[in-house]
């Protein structure tokens, strides 16, 4: 459960025992300002987010009561279990370390909520004057009834509705309808965005717009080569030519877009979360491309407010189950701000860059976070 307040929502839960014995009720457990650990990959690569979830939780917490002889309130307490709950996790936060399902990455330490486009449709679609309408399944989003979720809509309007970057006019027109119909879903909401927003949106785009269009050159030359999967005597010849191309394009061999390129080539059966996210299919196009490299800026935008705000917790909540799960893979940690922009520690999981890859590992793993310092 959770408890609200001016500042925000402090979680604490109840653990209800029964005796060994008899099986009355015994050995119970009230934890407050209980902290949430992220899930992994696995754990996310095989949830069903469209059916009640069942999370495992790693709890961190402080005793407020209990009957257990021997723990006193006050004292700090660590215990893994199982939250079985009702709800479906449409919307999925991604955190340092890992995700969340929505409420919990929200409230957990009252962190800023930044919002993918597709989170901004489904929570217009789930709530009306903050009340959640009760037609759809039970959903974690549901739970930011009537709480003061921090959110801020940069990045939903940063991507644009027409598959390409937006002009300053549809940056205003977007901006102002998002924020009110955001008010109107969610009043109790606090909703960070000032008349210097549009702006700053604008600037974001500017800085990233040749970047973006080299990186577009690029995925547009890779997709005839990625949309089908690479046999294992082709691997070493698409390899060079994602190389080659990056090169051929000005696109910097160490950037995330590359390393997804090559983990494509690296997985067998087209089986990397790298594939969902650069979203490669027949009749690939430039509106295709804008939209994955949409979603890699999200996450570089995120990795940098993850190292120039530490003290200030934040998740970018999506319904973008591609993109989370290439977040999850790449197992970035260690956000630090530097003079020469963010660096981060990265451990890719097999899936994403298979252990036999060694070579290519090592120069990813040390090249990487250089590179987006750079962008």
């Amino acid at each position: 459960m959770s408890e609200g307040n001016e500042a925000g929502v402090e979680w604490a839960l109840e653990y209800r025992g029964l005796d060994a014995t008899d099986g009355a009720a015994g050995n119970n457990i009230l934890f407050k300002g209980a902290r949430f650990q992220p899930l992994d990959y696995g754990t996310l690569a095989s949830a069903r987010l469209d059916q009640p979830l069942t999370i495992p939780i790693d709890i961190h917490a402080q005793v407020q009561s209990t009957d257990i002889e021997g723990v006193e309130p006050g004292h700090f307490a660590r215990t893994r279990a199982s939250l079985q709950t009702p709800f479906t996790s449409c919307a999925i936060g991604l955190v340092p370390g890992g995700w969340l399902p929505s409420l919990i990455a929200a409230t957990f330490n009252k962190a800023v909520v930044l919002l993918d486009r597709n989170i901004v449709t489904e929570v217009i679609g789930r709530f009306e004057s903050g009340a959640a309408r009760r037609t759809r399944q039970p959903d974690f989003l549901d739970l930011f009834e009537g709480q003061p979720i921090t959110i801020n809509p940069i990045l939903s309007v940063l991507e644009g509705e027409l598959k390409r970057s937006p002009t300053s006019a549809e940056i205003d027109r977007d901006l102002s309808q998002t924020v009110a119909k955001l008010r109107r879903a969610l009043p109790k909401a606090i909703l960070i965005h000032s008349d210097q927003t549009s702006a700053g949106i604008v600037q974001i785009i500017d800085q990233t717009r040749d970047p973006m269009a080299r990186k577009q050159a690029f995925l547009l030359r890779m997709a005839p080569l990625l949309a089908s999967p690479i046999s294992r005597k082709n691997r070493d010849a698409v390899r060079r030519e994602i190389l080659i191309a990056a090169d051929h394009t000005g696109v910097d061999r160490n950037s995330m877009v590359v390393l997804a390129a090559l983990s494509i080539a690296a997985v067998p059966k087209a089986r990397s979360p790298a594939k969902g996210l650069l979203k490669f299919k027949p009749g690939y196009d430039a509106g295709d491309a804008y939209n994955a490299l949409a979603d890699i800026r999200s996450l570089e935008i995120l990795i940098k407010l993850f190292a120039a705000y530490p003290d200030q917790p934040v998740q970018f909540c999506t319904a973008d189950r591609p993109l989370a799960l290439f977040w999850t893979a790449i197992r970035a940690s260690n956000f630090r701000d530097g003079p020469d922009g963010p660096t981060f520690d990265m451990d890719p999981v097999e899936a994403l860059m298979p252990d036999q890859e060694t070579d290519w590992r090592e120069r990813l793993l040390e090249a990487l976070p250089k590179a987006l310092a750079a962008s």
